[in-house]
């Protein structure tokens, strides 16, 4: 008699982290693609920049500060995205965080 497949080993949990961290880029993409450009103020493009570097260092300390500074803020659809963002972070997503982050302030440099 043969051995039962265990379907749950390590290669199966690895292809599943795998596809589901393409899926999450995928996801982004389609994101930064589908949606318009978006012009930062001067105070998003500052945001922005700091949020890119709390999700490269992971730093929930930091994404928390962001967070009370944002809900001090005027409002209005670059402080929406930013808040999109957050939550992704927050959420442990912080690779496609980052990659937002980096879509939106490359939008600065193609701006008209």
């Amino acid at each position: 008699m043969g051995h039962p497949v265990n379907s749950s080993g390590p290669a199966t949990r690895r292809w599943t982290w795998v596809l589901t961290v393409a899926a999450l880029m995928g996801i982004a993409g389609w994101w930064a693609m589908s949606r318009p450009r978006i012009e930062l103020s001067e105070r998003g493009y500052d945001v922005t920049i700091a949020l890119y570097r709390i999700c490269n260092g992971r730093d929930a300390d930091g994404l928390a500060k962001v967070e009370r500074l944002m809900t001090e803020g005027e409002g209005g659809q670059s402080d929406q995205e930013i808040f999109e963002i957050i939550s992704l972070a927050k959420s442990g997503e912080w690779k496609v965080a980052q990659s937002m982050c980096r879509q939106l302030l490359e939008d600065q440099v193609h701006a008209d």
